[in-house]
This record gives C-alpha cells, sequence and structure tokens, in this order.
C-alpha cells in the first residue's frame, strides 16, 4: 500500500545499496522451471497503491498507524511499477531453502557418499546454512533472496510483533475482541492480530510477514500446484534495485516491461 500524496519513486540504480541477489553464470541462457503447471496458469494477486488522501476523507484515516510503524518506504515501493513477466519467471523457478532443504542436501550427499556420514556441510564441500533463502536461476544467473534484502529494501529492523505467531497463540485475543467488537469471526486469528496491533501502537515485524508470507507461497505453488503469485510490486523493487532489471534488459526487454496496479482509495474499501 502506498500513499497517492507520495509522488511516483524514479530511482536511480540502487540508491539504497542493497546486496547483490544475482551470481553471473557463463552465458545469459534460460533455464527449466521448478513449478509442475505452465506459467500462462500463473495469476497475479498485486498489492495496491494506497490514496491516504481519498481515505481519511471518507473516513479512513490509517495514514498515521502506518507511519507509527515505519512502513514509510513499503508504501512509496508500491507507487512503483511492475515487472510482469521477470516476477512470473522467478515464481516458475523459485523454491525455498530452509532447514528441511539444508537436511535433504545432505542426505542425497551421505546417499552417493556414505563416508560423509559425521561431517560437517564444509567438509562436505557445502556452504554453511545460516537461515531460509528464496532460490532461482533465472537467465543464467543464480540468485538467492534473504529477509535482510526486505529489510534493507524497506528501510526496517527485522524485529517485532511475528504475525504467524498468533495463528493459536490466544494471550491477546479477548483483547481484540474488546478492541474490533464485531465482524472477527470473518478473518483470521492472524489478520485480528495484526489489526489489534496496528490499532494499539505495537511493532510489527512486517520483514518477517512479508518473507515468510513469500516462502510459504511459494511451497505451496512447489508442492500443491497452487498458481497464485503474491507480492509482485515488492519482488519488481527488490529485482530494479539489486540492478538485475538493468542485467537483464539488453538481453531479455521483454522482461523488463512494465505494468502498473490498481489503487486502494475509498471507493475500493467500501466495495469492501
Amino acid at each position: 500500500m502506498a500513499s497517492s500524496s507520495t509522488p511516483v519513486v524514479q530511482n536511480p540504480n540502487n540508491p539504497l545499496n542493497l546486496s547483490p541477489i544475482a551470481t553471473v553464470g557463463n552465458t545469459l541462457i534460460y533455464t527449466g522451471d521448478v513449478m509442475q503447471f505452465n506459467i500462462g496458469l500463473l495469476k497475479l494477486r498485486p498489492e495496491k497503491m494506497v490514496d491516504f488522501e481519498s481515505l481519511k476523507v471518507n473516513g479512513f484515516d490509517v495514514e498515521e498507524l502506518s507511519t507509527n510503524q515505519g512502513w514509510k518506504r513499503y508504501f512509496e515501493m508500491l507507487n512503483g511499477p511492475i515487472y510482469t513477466n521477470m516476477v512470473k519467471e522467478f515464481w516458475m523457478k523459485a523454491r525455498v531453502y530452509d532447514n528441511v532443504a539444508s537436511r535433504t542436501e545432505e542426505e542425497q550427499l551421505i546417499k552417493k557418499d556414505p563416508s560423509l556420514k559425521g561431517k560437517s556441510r564444509e567438509e562436505m564441500g557445502l556452504s554453511t546454512f545460516t537461515g531460509t533463502v528464496i532460490k532461482y536461476v533465472l537467465a543464467g544467473l543464480d540468485i538467492t533472496i534473504s529477509r535482510a534484502h526486505f529489510a534493507k529494501l524497506l528501510d526496517l529492523k527485522d524485529q517485532g510483533k511475528r504475525i504467524s505467531d498468533y495463528k493459536s497463540e490466544i494471550y491477546y485475543r479477548q483483547s481484540i475482541k474488546k478492541e474490533l467488537g464485531g465482524g472477527t469471526d470473518t478473518i483470521s486469528w492472524e489478520h485480528q492480530h495484526l489489526l489489534y496491533f496496528l490499532k494499539s501502537g505495537k511493532k510489527i515485524n512486517l520483514v518477517d510477514l512479508l518473507f515468510e508470507n513469500l516462502c510459504q507461497a511459494i511451497r505451496e505453488s512447489n508442492f500443491r500446484n497452487i498458481t497464485t503469485l503474491v507480492y509482485p510490486k515488492l519482488l519488481s523493487e527488490l529485482f530494479f534495485q539489486t540492478k538485475l532489471v538493468k542485467i537483464l534488459m539488453k538481453a531479455y526487454p521483454e522482461l523488463v516491461e512494465e505494468e502498473r496496479a490498481q489503487k486502494l482509495d475509498a471507493s475500493f474499501l467500501t466495495r469492501m
């Protein structure tokens, strides 16, 4: 979500000084897909720009809630473009490399060479596992996305209330029922906690929320053939700020064609 009073951001290359996400291979060639469905089935669920002024005039004064969270950069980012073809290619080739994937990688090596049993990852010739990342190969580029990239991109610290912790946590539920009143039965407890923390000014870990939701959506595409692509604008901004757009522009101009998403204003909320 982003403010209409904030101009569309025309960024120079990588003004945020993000660390690279791509390692350049020998040739810029396409590689096979990880997903087991056709790319034409992908459905983008784009984030919407937010017209805070329109919302305020129509009785939805929510800008201060986001400002108090330090989410200014996030809302500014939502004024930017979507590189539809690039994010679709990313999604088709993406996989989540987590603890499970790390152990599976080790087990496969041990199966091939039993003498490796009991060895460290380094002794196996593997890189140290430092946390969950998203990996994919696009046009000959080995690309790795971490939650640290999101923190830097959004100018946020990776700390605060982790919304995923409150799927079954009951500590705040009575307060939520009191503060939010009726209508809460139709939304999940995670979303109810998100609304409650926003209203009460408790810091939310937006980095964790976005990164974990992205990882879960990729897993569901990997293992359940779910064809919904989330956060295309966030991904597009990351690709731009880490110079991936610039790298691919000459070789694959069709990947960097821009589109714009809808705006979230009072009329949209009223329809909801």
